[in-house]
């Protein structure tokens, strides 16, 4: 009785196990990747559909073969550190790699590799999940031909919308000033003219408007070009900044560089002003402060500027929505503009406690031909 017991238990494993594989097999058979087993010796003894469909060998021509047939020279070496790894007690899942069809063309694929033990521990081969992904991998380079060719087109623009600024400044300053000039005179004259017979107030008057319109002009044509930024230098061009921000905001600014020759291109000074002065809006418009600081340094083939406060901070939250804090580009939108000249933006600020935006910028983002940095 106890040996009948024992007989129908074994079968009954047995109908188990068989289920159990016949089940995988289905699994195996109908799944898109390709899935292939191979012993401890090298040699494939399984090959589904899809290894099939992705390497041209059909299950006939593959089984009996050496795995070698699917590796190029260069990648021998991969296939000894798998199975170290996985006899380590490592896992391998998701290995981007290049292997063979046949002919000798290359597939990338990724990888998904596990031990096969025997219901008693001992291993006796690898077994093999191999996705295809070369249609990942070239939406990947065009996505970074496409961000490359972002970045030129924001420096390009970044670079017309600078010389536009200048164009406007220059017509603010050579024709709107020439001409508020003569009406200086003009009044004069006819406040010469007209001395004591009661029009002198109104002369006046006017004279004050004008000086006005001068000083807006001024500041217009300020904000628009900086002669110190093309004609001097970035840094230069940053400390006159905080000059014109002291005088008009009462923004104590201090600047501070790592090295006394930082050199920023031409094609960049542009943007890379633009950001600073709007960080500075922030700092006069948000922070409760009267006080910033500046670093800028040369990193290697980057520039690096960060401007910080001790205010009072806001959270990542409000920075996250995207808006404006100063009626400008925003902190986003600047973020944005960094990003397409192939830089970023750390932006750090707690409630309370200031706020520190540091950007960095390949110092070759969008180069024109011919221009060095």
């Amino acid at each position: 009785a106890e040996l009948l017991a024992l007989n129908e238990e074994l079968e009954d494993r047995v109908r188990r196990r068989t289920a159990s594989h016949a089940r995988l097999a289905t699994l195996v058979g109908s799944t898109s990747d390709a899935v292939m087993a191979v012993g401890l010796d090298g040699v494939i003894t399984d090959w589904n559909d899809g290894a099939e469909k992705l390497f041209l060998y059909t299950r006939e021509e593959a089984i009996g073969q050496n795995r070698s047939i699917l590796f190029p020279g260069e990648r021998e070496e991969e296939y000894e550190q798998i199975v170290n790894k996985l006899r380590s007690g490592g896992v391998v899942q998701g290995l981007e790699t290049v292997r063979l069809a046949k002919g000798g063309i290359p597939r990338q694929v990724s990888l998904t590799v596990s031990l096969i033990r025997t219901p008693e521990g001992e291993v006796t081969g690898l077994s093999a999940i191999i996705r295809d992904i070369a249609d990942q991998k070239r939406a990947e380079q065009e996505l970074i031909a496409h961000g490359e060719r972002l970045r030129e087109l924001t420096a390009a623009m970044s670079e017309s919308l600078e010389v536009e600024r200048q164009r406007i400044a220059q017509g603010l300053h050579d024709e709107i000033g020439q001409l508020l000039t003569a009406c200086h005179y003009r009044i004069a004259a006819i406040g010469a003219a007209t001395s004591g017979n009661g029009l002198s107030e109104d002369v006046r008057v006017l004279e004050q408007l004008l000086t006005r319109a001068d000083e807006e002009i001024r500041e217009l044509t300020f904000e628009l070009r900086s002669h110190t930024l093309s004609d001097v230098g970035f840094v230069e061009a940053i400390e006159e900044l905080c000059e014109h921000f002291e005088e008009r905001f009462s923004l104590h600014t201090r600047v501070s560089c790592d090295d006394d020759n930082v050199l920023v291109p031409q094609h960049l000074r542009g943007a890379l002003y633009q950001a600073v002065r709007e960080l500075l809006l922030n700092v006069v418009k948000h922070s409760g402060q009267d006080q910033a600081r500046i670093f800028i340094s040369n990193g290697g083939e980057n520039i690096h500027i960060t401007v910080e406060d001790s205010g009072n901070g806001f959270t990542m939250t409000e920075r996250d929505l995207g808006v404006s804090r100063s009626g400008g580009f925003g902190l986003f939108h600047m973020s944005e503009q960094i990003s397409h000249l192939g830089g970023k933006m750390d932006i750090r600020s707690v409630p309370g406690d200031g706020t520190s935006v540091m950007l960095e910028v390949p110092l070759s983002a969008g180069t024109p031909a011919g221009e060095e940095a």
